[in-house]
């Protein structure tokens, strides 16, 4: 066989291998887009996708193989920063959300209830970021500069509170607090700050008499001019994450309920939590204070006697975690606490939890930080609550706290009655 033949026997070998090479590469740039954790767009498993109105939080949820910019590009990427539909603007305004389409402008029937700034109602000093894992923790600045940890920390569902910060050679270093008595300084590559604390706040109810009302928990609910019809002809605006509406008429259709909150506007009853109030217990007296946690409607209201006075969203426990039902007098009430645990596969520790009611045993009300999923259970047993609400049932609640850092409440103090249901 000559030079010449046997030359392009080995590239005609040398091109398969090319090809195999490009192929390989361009199947696992596919795969890896397709499945990547950061890029995949999560519906609801209880709706079909060509039946999907809303959007979800990521709670066992199924997994679209489809990639977030090829969402965003067809205009179907429902996020609170993403362009709406093709065709609207919006606008968030006092009284509602604000749509124009095409030449016609649209005024939708719901009204925000949302605070600016909620690092104003968390006790002062508090300042979280997460920790990352097996972050080296120094006892003083001279262990520092010595390179001479006492100890590890971090990972997981560790979150940490910043006391102070100082600057080390070209190196900044934050002193913190973890646990019950746990402190140290850490470097401050170590840590992620969470962008996304919640502006949540509940509804006075005063002001609306017998309306019924309702809270929107997905991050954005399609808002139609006609129920159970879902295409781009009767996509008349949209709403924003905790948005509250008030509910006009109720129509099943299709085997799903659709609520009319406006004319012309109506929305899946399935991606909003319900304003419904509990009967007083026989316990609690006709003037006591009494809040009720609704397990099933995911909210908490502040009751006095007979009345509803203010109705928010919150996050109880998960299956298999469940908040416990009954009627209780709190036994401790504090400005923060360590929380630790491991719950879900997951060891959490977070550091100084702020505005907790214990009410039975480890189970209370708290504040969270670090989730902003309110209206779908995410605790491992206690009532989660926005910074501001959290603040505002806190400060309602009896006994008033003084300059103490915590009380446990005595007999004849009346401490406010919690009734999980």
């Amino acid at each position: 066989m000559s030079e010449r033949s046997n030359f392009k026997k080995g590239g005609f070998f040398i091109e398969i291998f090319l090809s195999i090479i490009i192929l390989s590469i361009f199947t696992f740039n596919a795969f890896s887009s397709g499945f990547s954790g950061q890029d995949r767009v999560y519906l609801s498993a209880s709706f079909p996708e060509e039946e999907y109105d809303g959007e979800l939080a990521d709670l066992n949820n199924v997994e679209i193989e489809e990639s977030v910019e090829d969402v965003k590009e067809n205009g179907d990427f429902l996020a609170d920063d993403s362009p709406l539909v093709s065709g609207f603007e919006q606008e968030n305004e006092e009284e509602g959300i604000k749509k124009e389409a095409m030449d016609e402008e649209i005024v939708i029937n719901a009204h925000q209830s949302l605070i600016d700034n909620p690092y104003k109602y968390l006790p002062e000093g508090s300042n979280y970021a997460r920790l990352s894992y097996s972050t080296p923790v120094y006892y003083s600045i001279e262990s520092v500069l010595s390179k001479s940890p006492f100890t590890y920390h971090g990972g997981g569902a560790v979150w940490i509170n910043i006391k102070e910060s100082r600057v080390v050679g070209d190196k900044e270093y934050y002193y913190i607090n973890w646990g019950v008595n746990d402190s140290g300084w850490i470097s401050s590559e170590s840590v992620s700050f969470n962008d996304n604390l919640s502006t949540l706040r509940g509804v006075k109810l005063s002001a609306y008499g017998d309306k019924e009302l309702a809270m929107v928990y997905t991050n954005v609910l399609n808002v139609r001019s006609e129920p159970g019809v879902l295409d781009e002809d009767t996509l008349v605006g949209q709403i924003n994450k905790y948005y509250y509406i008030s509910v006009e008429e109720s129509r099943i259709v299709g085997g799903r309920e659709w609520y009319r909150i406006g004319e012309g506007q109506w929305i899946d009853s399935s991606y909003v939590r319900n304003f419904v109030f509990a009967e007083r217990p026989e316990a609690v007296g006709e003037d006591e204070k009494w809040i009720e946690v609704n397990l099933r409607e995911q909210i908490a209201v502040a009751h006095i006697g007979d009345t509803p006075i203010y109705a928010t969203l919150t996050s109880t426990g998960r299956a298999g975690h469940e908040t416990v039902r009954g009627l209780f007098r709190p036994w401790l009430k504090t400005n923060n606490i360590a929380m630790r645990g491991a719950r879900f596969s997951l060891n959490y520790d977070l550091a100084d939890v702020p505005w907790v009611y214990f009410f039975h045993g480890s189970y209370g009300f708290h504040g969270t930080y670090w989730h902003n999923e309110y209206g779908v259970p995410q605790s491992a047993g206690c009532v989660n609550l926005s910074p501001y609400d959290s603040h505002w049932f806190f400060n309602w609640s009896l006994p008033v706290m003084g300059e103490e850092h915590e009380i446990r409440p005595k007999e004849g103090d009346n401490a406010t009655w919690v009734y999980v249901h």
